[in-house]
Formats: C-alpha cells, sequence, structure tokens
C-alpha cells in the first residue's frame, strides 16, 4: 500500500504535462504580437502615404519612398505600395494608399535540416501577407 499513498513526483509530473498546453500557448501569443506591431507598422506608413499624397492634391510620386522610409527598420522584405488616385467625383477626390508586406515571423522562419522553412510545413509552402491601406479625402 506505499505506492498508493506515495506523493513524491506528481508537482512534477503536472507541471510537464501543463508545459505541453503552456509553451505552445506563449509561442503563438509571441507571434501574435510580433504580427499585430508589424500591421500597427504597415498602417501608420499607409495613412502618412495617403495623407502626403492629400496634401500634394493627389500627386503620389513619393509616396513609395516615403512608405520605405517609415517600414525599413521592420524585418523582412521591401513593401509593395499601391497608391491611387479618384477624380471621377469632382466633390470627392480622394487618394488610396495600399500596402503589402511578406510577413517575417519571430520564431518560424528558421528551416529543418533538409533546407525547408518551418513556414513549408505550416502554411503549405506561402509566406503570410499582411496588407494595409488608408483612403484620405483630396482637398
Amino acid at each position: 500500500m506505499r505506492l498508493r499513498d506515495d506523493q513524491k513526483g506528481i508537482a512534477a509530473v503536472e507541471m510537464a504535462l501543463s508545459m505541453l498546453i503552456l509553451v505552445p500557448l506563449l509561442l503563438v501569443l509571441v507571434e501574435a504580437v510580433n504580427a499585430l506591431n508589424q500591421y500597427g507598422r504597415l498602417q501608420d506608413a499607409a495613412r502618412e502615404g495617403a495623407r502626403m499624397a492629400s496634401r500634394e492634391d493627389g500627386d503620389t510620386s513619393r509616396v513609395e519612398e516615403l512608405v520605405d522610409n517609415l517600414t525599413r527598420d521592420i524585418p523582412g522584405s521591401d513593401p509593395i505600395v499601391n497608391a491611387e488616385t479618384d477624380f471621377t467625383d469632382e466633390d470627392h477626390k480622394k487618394v488610396t494608399v495600399e500596402v503589402s508586406w511578406d510577413y517575417s515571423s519571430l520564431l518560424f522562419d528558421g528551416s529543418d535540416t533538409e533546407g525547408n522553412s518551418l513556414y513549408d510545413s505550416l502554411f503549405g509552402g506561402e509566406t503570410p501577407t499582411l496588407t494595409a491601406a488608408c483612403t484620405m479625402p483630396i482637398p
């Protein structure tokens, strides 16, 4: 009957089992915060690009340069910037700036021993893309 009353090691087993759930949950949380941070930076860059084009009466020639400067320190590739003006309605002129970015993961950018990215196994080989857009009126 000694084995039934022996409680040594129960806490270690419970801790190990709970870590199987808590550690992946923490990693997903860190990755989600990183994604939201990068998306927020892209949204700010799109907003500033639209604001600049709006102030310059719809001239979008320097928007891409501004967005590149604002997103320079985000890890990953260069952003894809699409700036369009809409003058179809003279009373409601507007400019739209859309910024797309290949998401750069904090945790899953490594590769396995065969050289395959972890994205290949998690997302079928496609890198997630973040897209932020902002539309502003042209005075």
